[in-house]
């Protein structure tokens, strides 16, 4: 799939379900500020049609490079919110160092797929994702898509 140039739903809309989304999550007007990049990146993947956000406040992501033989992966689900008890599973052998596997550790969590899933993301749609994660970062600085 090309990167869609149409915007699929409009910035307003996108905007409306992201605020419905960091709501539902209980960010705060300072956290909000400080993720303000994040937000529109989400806007933006909202925009052109690669995330959508349920009802029930998941995020639905659209991979605009689906993969796999058997079993094709064309979306991940990641969950509105994260217990420390869901994470420390797939934060075993993580290095507090290493962000990169941090990120990963997030986005397995965030969406219940395993490690070598996740690894296995397009850039395009894995930068998504870590928009996503670094909602559940504190005083973490932000990567862009």
């Amino acid at each position: 799939n090309e990167k869609n140039s149409v915007m699929v739903v409009s910035k307003e809309v996108a905007q409306q379900d992201v605020e419905r989304w960091l709501s539902f999550k209980k960010l705060t007007d300072q956290r909000r500020e400080d993720k303000k990049e994040n937000i529109e990146a989400l806007i933006n993947a909202v925009c052109d049609g690669n995330l959508v956000i349920d009802e029930d406040c998941n995020l639905i992501q659209k991979l605009m490079s689906p993969f796999g033989d058997e079993m094709k992966i064309t979306e991940l689900k990641y969950k509105p919110r994260l217990t420390p008890f869901a994470l420390k599973f797939h934060l075993q052998g993580v290095k507090a160092t290493d962000m990169d596997a941090r990120v990963c550790a997030y986005v397995c969590a965030l969406t219940s797929q395993a490690k070598g899933i996740i690894e296995k993301l397009d850039m395009e749609d894995y930068l998504i994702g870590q928009n996503v994660a670094f909602f559940f970062f504190y005083n973490k600085k932000v990567l862009i898509i």
